[in-house]
């Protein structure tokens, strides 16, 4: 069913148009039997609505921006996207600007039980030899390395090297379709992605800047033979990729 479109994707569950947008319901008719169907159908709804009850503003902010190119409420979209029965996303699936790397885990920056998160990496390189910093000193804060501090990091960076041609800009700038919401990727979000290289299209036996800053003159880079790091002087000159969260 497209964005647009209405209708029902079972007996229960109606998309329909309305002014505000497209709307997902949960329809029973009176005296109706509970089936073993419809019992299902029911917990199911149930449960999406309780995981949209407890994502937080910037989560549930994210999907209203999403949704606004799509005429629908960010409510909906959730439903949509997140009503047990659709296939679950999988790692190499090509999903909003990209391809899926990485599947958020316990633990994880940002992981919900209840709702799929990951990271998403375009199949192309935004640079093959962009710097992290004009020159070789001072400090950003954005020290995180964990899987889902890379936008964090990026946001430190551009508060103070937004005006320069860097790695941590080229990501911010970048866009796809409706996504611009792109990072230059943390440590551990780009070892991620070097060992996904294969499946991301990534320069074989090459390092690729992290947003992750280790000192005043140093910053960790990722090396996609391995998957392993170094730490690179900021003038450096090396490859670039952006992700991007869902």
């Amino acid at each position: 069913m497209s964005f647009s479109a209405s209708g029902s994707v079972s007996p229960l569950l109606t998309f329909s148009i309305r002014k505000s947008g497209q709307q997902v319901r949960y329809q029973k008719k009176q005296k109706d039997v509970l089936t073993d169907d419809r019992i299902e159908a029911r917990a199911n709804y149930s449960a999406a609505v309780s995981a949209w009850n407890v994502l937080s503003a910037p989560e549930k902010l994210a999907y209203s921006l999403r949704a606004k190119n799509l005429t629908m409420t960010g409510y909906n979209l959730f439903m949509k996207e997140n009503i047990v029965g659709a296939p679950l996303l999988q790692i190499g699936d090509s999903y909003q600007g990209g391809i899926i790397f990485y599947l958020l885990e316990n633990g994880d920056t940002g992981y919900n039980p209840n709702v799929q998160h990951g990271l998403i990496a375009p199949l192309v390189d935004q640079s093959a030899s962009k710097i992290w910093h004009v020159t070789n000193d001072g400090t950003t804060g954005a020290t995180a390395t964990a899987i889902g501090t890379g936008a964090v990091n990026t946001t430190a960076v551009l508060a103070l090297y937004g005006a320069e041609d860097n790695a941590a800009k080229l990501c911010a700038d970048f866009s796809v379709d409706e996504y611009n919401d792109w990072h230059l990727p943390s440590k551990d979000e780009m070892t991620q992605m070097a060992w996904q290289k294969v499946l991301l299209n990534m320069a074989d036996n090459d390092w690729y800047w992290t947003s992750s800053e280790y000192s005043s003159s140093r910053v960790y880079m990722i090396s996609t033979q391995f998957g392993q790091f170094t730490l690179g002087y900021k003038f450096f000159a090396i490859r670039v990729r952006a992700c991007r969260s869902f």
